[in-house]
């Protein structure tokens, strides 16, 4: 074989080689392309899960869930329901710090004494009372205390909701400043409560107010609140504060050790707030641990004869 005849099929071996690697190259770039390709799917499919299954517009609420993965459904209500209840405590002040659940939403939007006023008419008011106090009640309690395995379209409906809350938490408390500025806290002296409850509209809530307004002064158990309503505190037999009386009626009371001679008396006062419908029914005095609870859904005023009798005997039995 001449060298010319070499040279040519040692070209022909050299080009064959180039494009067969040509073509493997080719081939894995095309597999590389499909995998990148695949890959982002399945990344946008995992990211997809972990937003919880379902958009949200609030950043807190998104980032939150987007931890969770596919967690079980009540874990994920769990979560979100959590969010609602510290981003109202975060809007507060320090009043608000040791209160949680409904107690932290009575605090904030409670028509009468409510942080939140957020409308001038009552009805509107207890509007927004109930709708937070509502998603307080039945989306973020019940998996707060036992399991719970939700639909998923529950699930996207209640976090919905949620997500709602929390927008709409945002632009009530965005002007509140302002709102601040213009109510006005009074110091409740004996005489300006006096006068105030003798101009109630409603002669029987009234009359209860003055009644137990006087009972406190002839015990020396009154103390001095500052308030925007009539309101004013009895302290029990350690010289602190076991009741605030608020101007509709409803009140405060505090369960913590430090206010009662014995934890006997503590109990009882326990068991009488719970049995007149002042406390969950399922709670145990153990369980309790800043002991503040705001009585508000019914009135003083809402008692019938006997249980005016019963509350007025135990004040008497404990405080008195």
């Amino acid at each position: 074989m001449n060298p010319t005849d070499v040279t040519t099929q040692i070209a022909q071996l050299i080009e064959r080689f180039d494009a067969d690697r040509t073509a493997a190259i080719d081939e894995l770039q095309a597999r590389t392309e499909s995998l990148e390709a695949e890959n982002e799917k399945l990344r946008a499919e995992l990211e997809k899960r972990r937003s919880g299954r379902f958009t949200v517009q609030d950043e807190e609420l998104r980032k939150r869930l987007s931890r969770l993965g596919n967690a079980p459904t009540d874990t994920v209500i769990r979560e979100s329901g959590v969010i609602l209840e510290n981003r109202i405590r975060r809007v507060m002040d320090d009043s608000g710090k040791n209160a949680h659940g409904v107690q932290l939403v009575d605090l904030a939007f409670n028509p009468k004494s409510g942080a939140f006023i957020v409308s001038e008419h009552e009805g509107e008011q207890q509007g927004i009372h109930m709708l937070y106090r509502g998603a307080m009640q039945f989306i973020r309690n019940p998996p707060m205390h036992k399991l719970i395995e939700y639909p998923e379209t529950t699930v996207t409906l209640f976090v919905t909701l949620i997500d709602s809350l929390l927008q709409l938490l945002d632009e009530v408390t965005a002007t509140e400043d302002t709102k601040k500025e213009k109510r006005k806290s009074t110091r409740w002296t004996v005489g300006r409560l006096q006068k105030a409850y003798s101009q109630y509209e409603d002669p029987l809530l009234g009359d209860r107010l003055t009644e137990l307004l006087e009972w406190t002064i002839k015990k020396r158990l009154f103390t001095l609140s500052t308030a925007y309503g009539p309101t004013f505190g009895i302290n029990g037999r350690m010289g602190k504060r076991v009741l605030s009386i608020l101007d509709y009626g409803g009140m405060y009371f505090h369960l913590l050790p430090d206010r009662y001679e014995n934890e006997d008396a503590r109990q009882t006062a326990f068991d009488f707030y719970q049995s007149i419908g002042m406390l969950d029914p399922y709670l145990k005095l153990q369980e309790v641990n800043d002991g503040r609870f705001i009585w508000q859904w019914r009135s003083l005023r809402d008692f019938d004869d006997d249980e005016w009798t019963k509350f007025k005997e135990f004040l008497e039995s404990a405080f008195g």
